[in-house]
């Protein structure tokens, strides 16, 4: 029972975030973690430091890849490949997409860069 009252209020942490945006879902997280640990002696591990290195890796990589113009290069071949068979771009766009994600390195470039203005 304690541990479906612990995932509730995980759950109610994420929701409150993603209801507030941006920066409140850190806040909320934290205010969850608060709560878990002062009320239920739950106590949070070590931080994951390889994994935050990797992202912190992979968004600088996409950073200069942006400031050099590497990414609009790609978001130009990309949209050359789904115009050429337009009767096809639902087939087309998601492996465009996954290859754009593969060389960019993220799957923002992908998501983000090729979505109509």
């Amino acid at each position: 029972m304690i541990t479906l009252i612990e995932l509730l209020i995980v759950f109610a942490a994420i929701f409150m975030g993603v209801r507030h945006g941006s920066l409140a879902l850190g806040f909320w997280g934290g205010l969850g973690l608060i709560v878990l640990a002062v009320g239920f002696g739950v106590f949070p591990t070590a931080p994951p430091i390889d994994v935050m290195l990797i992202i912190l890796a992979v968004c600088m990589c996409a950073s200069c890849m942006e400031a050099v113009g590497g990414l609009e290069i790609l978001v130009r071949i990309a949209a050359r490949v789904i115009r050429a068979k337009p009767k096809m771009v639902g087939i087309i766009a998601p492996v465009v997409s996954f290859f754009l994600t593969f060389f960019a390195g993220t799957g923002n470039a992908g998501a983000l860069e090729t979505r109509p203005c």
